[in-house]
């Protein structure tokens, strides 16, 4: 039986249906999780300088191409996270240091800005959860599967098992998997597309079994 995860508006926390797009460098930030982020780019940072004088809500995209640094809206995935900014530091060459908090899933339906920074209409896409054995047997397999990465792997604190072990929600252990496991921006993108979060976990899953193998044969050649 499919069950729709409790959306933002639920929550007290209103998504509002234009927002400012921040284009993210070299990752994909995921609803329910929290993320520090460096801004650089001028635009961005007005962008953020805006934001926090208002409701603090923004949508973080990915752009296509990693590499790009002045990104234009033809540059962006269409779709992101629409996430709220907990915490601002300014450094001393202008950055910003930023903590956000991803809500939920926002689908790009028009841009209705480009200067000084990209504005779009937005739509929530909330996950699609199913309430099956096999979705079980998903979480079991990932959340174990990620615990020998963890204690395999020199880039992840053992700390990064206690929020996944301590987890229910399978919608939440997916996004916090995906978050901590090294991987390519394309598949971050592709799991935060995928409506079904037995269809995230399935993904993890054969992505993690190959971190794992990659970590054991490296552990070999060291030995």
């Amino acid at each position: 039986m499919s069950q729709r995860p409790d959306a933002p508006e639920e929550q007290g926390q209103a998504i509002p249906q234009d927002l400012p797009i921040l284009p993210l460098q070299n990752t994909v930030v995921f609803p329910l999780t929290m993320v520090p982020l460096v801004v650089e780019e001028p635009r961005s940072v007005r962008l953020v300088d805006d934001a926090v004088v208002g409701d603090r809500m923004i949508a973080l995209v990915a752009p296509q191409n990693p590499r790009i640094r002045e990104v234009a809206p033809d540059d962006l995935y269409r779709m992101g996270t629409a996430a709220t900014i907990h915490r601002l530091t300014r450094a001393p060459d202008g950055s910003l240091h930023i903590i956000v908090q991803g809500l939920e899933r926002v689908a790009i339906t028009k841009f209705t800005q480009t200067s000084p920074y990209v504005r779009a209409q937005v739509r929530v896409v909330p996950d699609t959860t199913e309430e099956t054995v096999h979705l079980e047997a998903l979480v079991r397999s990932a959340t174990d599967l990620f615990t020998r990465v963890v204690n395999l792997a020199a880039y992840l604190p053992q700390q990064a098992l206690s929020g996944v072990l301590d987890g229910s929600d399978p919608r939440q252990l997916a996004y916090m998997i995906a978050t901590a496991t090294r991987m390519e921006i394309s598949a971050r993108q592709e799991i935060l597309e995928l409506d079904s979060v037995s269809d995230k976990l399935q993904k993890l899953v054969g992505i993690l079994s190959h971190e794992v193998n990659v970590q054991e044969l490296g552990k070999k050649i060291r030995s």
